[in-house]
């Protein structure tokens, strides 16, 4: 007899330890609680929200095709080593030439409208 179901859950603001990061199913018999079988399974990876996004022109230049200044606002819920922001739209969005702000680096993988 196979039985399936869906639930909705709440993931952790964090990534748990690795040791708790698992699901563990008991069946039990109610009048008893005895545990008639049992099984753990893994975890999924959980990524931190970005709370507070904001992007906004701060150059002089807002004409089409010019280079400007954009600041970028957020506020992870947690740490992070690595950013990876990708315009989807406008078309032709290029950060080839990006230097962001001490102390962060535009990393090699940074490629048109992907900075990483």
């Amino acid at each position: 007899l196979e039985m399936a179901f869906e639930f909705s859950v709440r993931n952790p603001p964090t990534m748990p330890d690795p040791v708790e990061n698992y699901w563990k199913l008991e069946h039990r018999v109610q009048s008893t609680g005895d545990t008639v079988a049992g099984q753990l399974t893994p975890g999924w990876p959980v990524y931190g929200q970005i709370n507070n996004i904001s992007i906004r022109v701060v150059g002089l230049e807002m004409r089409a095709g010019s280079v400007t200044d954009l600041e970028v606002s957020i506020v992870p819920a947690a740490w992070g080593s690595v950013l990876e922001l990708t315009f989807e739209e406008p078309a032709g969005f290029d950060f080839s030439g990006c230097k962001p702000q001490s102390p962060l680096e535009r990393d090699q993988r940074t490629a048109g409208s992907r900075l990483v």
